[in-house]
């Protein structure tokens, strides 16, 4: 999923982080959902490296309250942390993104996603975008036309047949 500002700005603001926050925590509450596979600038297992002479520092990416400090403190952590430029966030860092692994049971993939979209509704709001991407959503957009396909196939087949009657008369 990424999460931008519809201005072209940033998205390392507080009301974006907060977004980000927010699908952090309820995304992997859906069955299906492989939450321990969720992985964006606001998740626990996010951390900053950094080394001294004698000593490794592991910190938080990310520390709440959202503030123009925890967020520039956000935006060094980045900038050491080069593993997570692309990935997290863009190199411009316009759009932040929260990844995360689907295991389709029964229900396939549109299940899934159709609460994952439900998810996303819930924090849409004025000047951000959000938008899902990958081969999750792909596959559900699959499921939906396949769902199609024994109405179409068969409304195809009496067109087919109109026509060649008509062209042939037999």
């Amino acid at each position: 999923i990424g999460v931008s500002t519809a201005n072209d700005g940033t998205a390392l603001t507080p009301q974006v982080l907060a977004i980000v926050e927010a699908l952090s925590n309820e995304i992997p509450k859906i069955e299906g959902v492989k939450g321990h596979t969720l992985m964006s600038l606001t998740a626990n297992k996010a951390k900053a490296i950094s080394g001294e002479a004698e000593e490794m520092v592991i910190e938080p990416m990310l520390e709440a309250p959202f503030t123009q400090e925890s967020i520039e403190a956000l935006e060094d952590r980045i900038a050491a942390n080069p593993i997570y430029q692309g990935t997290l966030v863009s190199a411009d860092r316009k759009v932040v993104s929260v990844s995360f692994a689907i295991s389709a049971g029964d229900g396939g993939f549109r299940q899934i996603m159709d609460q994952v979209d439900a998810v996303i509704e819930t924090q849409r709001s004025a000047g951000v975008m959000i938008t899902a991407s990958g081969t999750p959503v792909f596959f559900a957009q699959v499921e939906r036309f396949a769902q199609r396909m024994g109405i179409l196939f068969p409304i195809a087949l009496i067109i087919i047949g109109l026509i060649h009657f008509e062209a042939f008369r037999s």
